[in-house]
Formats: C-alpha cells, structure tokens, sequence
C-alpha cells in the first residue's frame, strides 16, 4: 500500500529490441529498516534488479526480494557492501512487482545507508 513506483522508461537495444527501464533509491536506518517499490511489468517479460557499486556510492550489505501479484518469487542476497542482484526473474505474467529493499544489520548510528537500484525489464534474458 505504501510503496513508491517506479516509472518504467521504454527504449530500444543497438538491435531495435524495446526494453524498460526504472530507477529506484533510497536510505535504510535502522535495522531490519524496509523500503518497498513497485514497477508495473509487461506480459511474458523478464524482470532484472541491478544495484549499483560501492564505486557510485552505494554502501548498503542489502537484501533484496521481488513479490510478485501472487506472493514472493525470489530474494538474493549479497556480502561485502552489495546490493542483491536479479537476473531473468521470468516470464512474467502482466501486473506489479514489489521490490523491497532490507537492511538487516546497521553497524552503529550516523547517516542511513544509502542505495540505488535500475529494475529492467526485457522479453528475453539477459548474461549475469
């Protein structure tokens, strides 16, 4: 009920191949601190949660779970200050996906730990 939308951007691969695109970001300050989008993903599509590096900023050791109109489809996990990547989460049926973001251990008090994810979709897969 309270999770934020990702506004999907359409574009096209160097092949003419029509993918979308959304952005999401945010801080989690406090132990088992939760924070839920949603995206609006297209019939028969594939969906990829990619997060961003310690390189641009992102400093969060994140679960990461997709829950699909259903329940939940899948989680990943990553260690050393990573965000949880997802790829080819699919075929998918038409509907919204929530993306929730967890951050189960906070080291200390200070500013949140912040993060950034892009959520694409695709009808087909994609390399890891």
């Amino acid at each position: 009920e309270e999770a934020t939308e990702l506004d999907t951007t359409w574009t096209t691969d160097d092949s003419g191949t029509p993918y979308g695109y959304a952005t999401g970001w945010g801080t989690l300050d406090w132990e088992d601190d939760i924070d839920e989008f949603y995206v609006a993903v297209e019939q028969d599509h594939y969906l990829h949660i990619w997060g961003t590096s310690d390189s641009l900023g992102s400093l969060l050791d994140s679960e990461v779970e997709v829950i699909g109109p259903d329940g939940p489809l899948t989680s990943a996990t990553e260690g050393d200050d990573s965000f949880g990547d997802i790829y080819n989460l699919g075929p998918l049926d038409a509907g919204n996906y929530a993306i929730r973001v967890v951050h189960e251990n906070v080291d200390g008090w200070g500013p949140g730990w912040w993060y950034r994810f892009t959520a694409y979709q695709t009808s087909y897969t994609v390399n890891e």
